[in-house]
């Protein structure tokens, strides 16, 4: 004599239920993407560099862990139309948000690139119109032009420490 429990699917339901917690577990990790891309985007529109290192590493094993489920489902792509319309209709708005903010963090990345690397020209051309109208230390640890000459007594150097 077997009694069978409830809450225990049968075989027919399987696939189903294995469907749907694969899109659920891809849902989970697109619901943390999306939370971590607007918090990487409103780092990067407030300038915060430091922020937005911080939170790389998770936002990489994210993005891994996203991929990882995407390629599981171009695989096996039944796997979508066995699950549940509820988690299949959640997927669907959480990759059109994960996709509208994949853009914007391209294009806020590429502006702090492009910020960046034009900062760092304007910085190597100062120093090069600066270095060719002043004197610079000679090859044998003079100052100047010419070996004869001494540097100044009211040189002033500075230092940035937090390079």
């Amino acid at each position: 004599m077997t009694t069978e429990k409830p809450d225990t699917p049968d075989k027919t339901d399987a696939p189903e239920d294995d469907a749907t917690r694969k899109v659920n577990d891809l849902s989970f990790i697109a619901k943390r993407l999306i939370s971590a891309l607007e918090t990487e985007n409103m780092f990067l529109r407030e300038h915060n560099q430091a922020a937005v290192a911080a939170r790389l590493e998770e936002k990489t094993k994210l993005s891994h862990a996203y991929e990882r489920h995407i390629k599981g489902f171009t695989e096996n792509p039944d796997i979508l139309t066995a699950a549940d319309e509820e988690a299949r209709r959640r997927l669907r708005v959480q990759g059109e948000k994960l996709h509208a903010l994949m853009e914007e963090n391209s294009m806020l990345l590429k502006a702090t690139i492009l910020a960046g690397k034009q900062l760092m020209d304007n910085i190597a051309e100062a120093v090069r119109s600066v270095n060719g109208k002043s004197p610079a230390y000679s090859g044998d640890g003079s100052y100047g032009r010419s070996a004869n000459r001494q540097a100044p007594r009211n040189l002033s150097i500075s230092l940035d420490q937090s390079l």
